[in-house]
């Protein structure tokens, strides 16, 4: 086995012209169909050798962990767990920024009636809604502001009266539909029909 070792690490280094690094790449790609030529003759030509070296490459590529590859522009990918310090890690430095995708995430209603409320509003009214729960934004003025009104005072209390009413008749809905008695529902009869 170590005779093995030995002329591995010589083709690798005297033949191929690379570091002993690159032994179990070019160990790998030796095991590949580069050497099919040798069954129609008995000699390799200079473009069987680029075809292996070509292998080694890309299967040194494959082998190669994420975080050690460079990237088109010559940068590194580095692991969130990358110590930048004694006690501090790349996670820690960047927990306190955002990404750009944050704020668009922020619009992005979790709540169901929010999201049915929004629906039912125009877009230059949903656009003072989402602006309202921006930060630095406190009234609904501010938030019709915000998005460029030409009267945000009208505009902001006309947007919050709607959204006052559209809420209370969602809840409205949502407390008839709760409240009303299970004989009230529809229940198939055994024949297909109507109970």
């Amino acid at each position: 086995m170590q005779d093995d070792q030995r002329h591995l690490h010589h083709f690798t280094t005297q033949v191929l012209g690379l570091w002993s690094g690159w032994n179990e790449a070019v160990s790998t790609a030796l095991l590949g169909d580069w050497a099919s030529p040798l069954s129609e003759c008995a000699a390799l030509g200079p473009a069987d050798l680029e075809k292996l070296r070509y292998d080694i490459r890309a299967v040194h590529r494959h082998m190669t962990p994420l975080w050690r590859r460079r990237t088109y522009g010559g940068r590194r990918v580095l692991l969130l767990e990358t110590q930048c310090g004694e006690s501090l890690t790349l996670r820690d430095l960047l927990s306190g920024k955002t990404c750009p995708e944050d704020p668009l995430l922020d619009l992005i209603p979790g709540d169901r009636r929010l999201a049915r409320i929004l629906t039912t509003l125009e877009p230059g009214e949903r656009e003072v809604v989402l602006a309202l729960g921006l930060r630095g934004v406190e009234t609904w003025s501010e938030a019709a502001e915000y998005v460029g009104a030409v009267d945000p005072r009208t505009l902001g209390e006309r947007v919050r009266r709607k959204v006052r009413r559209l809420v209370a008749e969602h809840r409205r809905r949502d407390t008839q539909q709760s409240a009303a008695p299970a004989s009230e529902l529809w229940q198939m009869g055994k024949d297909g029909e109507s109970a």
